[in-house]
């Protein structure tokens, strides 16, 4: 939250494997520099064989990663690979985009 991240996601269309996500970070804080990878964690409420990670490279000002695209409501958290920062949001059944917000870490 002090470093005023922000992230929007643009998942696949369609449901199933190989689908290309991209990933915008955003940061209101003069002199963040941006990782070179994120990890992205793809959560299912119930069913637990159903998570996924996701490692995103950057290329220029976007991030970008092959994932499976979820059928059902699933959480998102976005970190840096030190996890040293956390953005959270939740994606609805059939959504293909998403807006996620920082939350404190303990």
């Amino acid at each position: 939250a002090e470093l005023g991240l922000f992230a929007s996601i643009d998942l696949p269309a369609a449901s199933g494997a190989g689908g290309r996500l991209q990933l915008r970070l955003q940061a209101a804080q003069d002199g963040f520099v941006p990782p070179p990878q994120l990890q992205l964690q793809i959560i299912h409420p119930t069913r637990e064989e159903l998570d996924r990670r996701v490692v995103l490279d950057r290329a220029d000002d976007l991030y970008a990663g092959t994932v499976d695209r979820p059928d059902s409501r699933v959480y998102l958290q976005l970190e840096d690979m030190d996890g040293q920062w956390r953005l959270v949001g939740e994606l609805p059944a059939g959504e293909t985009a998403l807006e996620l917000y920082a939350v404190s870490k303990p």
